[in-house]
């Protein structure tokens, strides 16, 4: 197996503690890396969604880095033990499956297809930006119930977030799968089509 010597992508919101960053230069360096991380991730589900796989398990955790030098960091995804291979048109998937957190609302409502994993990654974006979960109750089904209202709304402490990493993430989290983005439209989205450099 390969070795990923830079951890996880949890560990490095918890080292860089997005939460607490107050001047804008260092939340506008912030911001890119997690650009580039969202632009890696996004090729990863575009291609494993081509190939009908849905993993329906995205987040942080499943997310390692190839090495700890930041200059040649590469993201590796992990951990297939949910994914299922699902093609287009077929009768949607009921199993409910994933990290509570993280799990899209139609996973909760038992019918849904590929366009989970993208709530998901909606979830990791806006994780990865603030620091902080989007749908967080005080128990796993307090939290279901935030999912599938879909209200959610970003920290104080997100100052300086630019309206296009906003959108980018405000458009994953679509309680309806149909208006949600898919990977391929994310890619095209202007946060990730900007120069960013981590």
């Amino acid at each position: 197996m390969e070795q990923c010597t830079g951890g996880d992508l949890f560990d490095r919101v918890v080292n860089d503690n997005p939460a607490r960053i107050r001047h804008r230069a260092e939340a506008m360096k912030h911001e890119a890396r997690t650009a580039n991380a969202m632009r890696s991730i996004m090729q990863v589900i575009k291609y494993l969604h081509s190939k009908g796989i849905v993993h329906r398990d995205i987040k942080p955790e499943h997310f390692l880095l190839t090495t700890d030098k930041k200059e040649t960091q590469r993201i590796k995804l992990i951990d297939f033990g949910l994914a299922r291979k699902h093609k287009p048109g077929s009768p949607p998937m009921t199993t409910f499956t994933g990290s509570p957190s993280f799990v899209a609302p139609e996973v909760i409502a038992r019918s849904y297809d590929h366009m989970c994993d993208l709530f998901s990654t909606g979830v990791t974006a806006y994780f990865l930006l603030t620091g902080m979960l989007p749908f967080d109750g005080p128990s796993d089904e307090d939290t279901f119930d935030l999912i599938s209202m879909g209200v959610f709304r970003f920290p104080s402490s997100a100052i300086h977030l630019s309206d296009d990493a906003r959108d980018f993430v405000t458009r994953l989290l679509k309680t309806d799968p149909t208006k949600r983005m898919t990977a391929e439209e994310a890619l095209d989205h202007p946060w990730l089509r900007k120069d960013a450099s981590c």
